[in-house]
């Protein structure tokens, strides 16, 4: 019980300097204003462990798309991406979490995905799908 306090204190402290676990900035201009910074963790934690193999640490891309630009293959709303992470695209290799993560997890890992539109990581795969403006 200790060791998750710690761990949820030290998250807090480094969101709070716009950083989580490495020096990637979140852009929080790009959610809503009811989204939390401990939410925004959350999502950080949750893509780091199961959905950076496929798209990067940064969201960059790798086998899977680029999350950070602004084209999407199967809708750019908070409610397709949901139910992509939910079921996943078995057509194009994406996996379901669905039975893996909680509603909440998948919530906060949506929320993270979005606020890293337009944060033009190093390396970036080229967009795919439609590009769709905001």
């Amino acid at each position: 019980m200790k060791i998750l306090i710690i761990l949820i204190l030290a998250s807090i402290l480094f969101i709070a300097e716009g950083f989580v676990f490495t020096n990637y900035p979140i852009n929080k201009n790009s959610l809503p204003s009811s989204i939390d910074s401990f939410s925004l963790s959350n999502g950080k934690i949750v893509f780091s462990q199961s959905c950076s193999s496929c798209h990067g640490l940064k969201a960059e891309g790798s086998f899977g798309p680029n999350l950070t630009d602004n084209s999407y293959l199967h809708g750019h709303h908070y409610q397709n991406m949901m139910h992509v992470i939910k079921h996943g695209v078995k057509s194009k290799g994406m996996t379901a979490f669905g039975h893996h993560l909680t509603h909440a997890q998948i919530r906060d890992v949506a929320h993270y995905v979005l606020s890293l539109k337009g944060s033009n990581p190093q390396g970036a795969k080229a967009p795919q799908g439609k590009a769709c403006k905001y």
